[in-house]
């Protein structure tokens, strides 16, 4: 009994998680979708990238609490392709640097705060760890149960 209220509890935070990465994900995606961003050389594959990425963390989140454990890898597969998009606009220079292009618009700064791209890698970030944990707490939990 007690190992199933620890999976829940893991499940129920995994969820939050994943919720809360979707929701950053669709809200960076469908601000820049239908824009010149998505037609640059550059910046139309990372948007193509972030739209994987959020397709991912969606479907993680519907079978979250029927497949705890492949939620959680489809939710390492889409972390790291929803954070370029994200470090993209907290560090264009650096980003600029890594991956040299034609950029239609000159960089204004090295590093440029946005709020709302700085809350975004931590919730993605999050999710990720939540994710690891999750996957080594079952795997665990797992094994406890082939001992019984």
């Amino acid at each position: 009994m007690a190992i199933s209220t620890m999976a829940m509890r893991w499940s129920a935070l995994q969820v939050v998680s994943i919720a809360l990465g979707a929701a950053v994900a669709w809200h960076r995606f469908l601000g820049l979708d239908g824009t010149e961003f998505s037609g640059g050389s550059v910046t139309g594959p990372l948007l193509n990238l972030q739209l994987g990425g959020t397709l991912f963390v969606t479907l993680a989140l519907l079978v979250a609490f029927a497949y705890p454990r492949a939620s959680a890898a489809m939710t390492l597969v889409a972390v790291p392709c929803c954070l370029p998009l994200h470090v993209y606009f907290l560090a264009p220079g650096l980003f600029r640097g890594l991956f040299p292009g034609e950029y239609s618009v000159p960089m204004q700064s090295y590093f440029e705060f946005n709020s709302v791209d700085f809350w975004g890698v931590i919730v993605l970030i999050g999710m990720a760890l939540v994710a690891l944990l999750v996957i080594r707490t079952t795997s665990g939990l797992s094994q406890l149960r082939t001992l019984r």
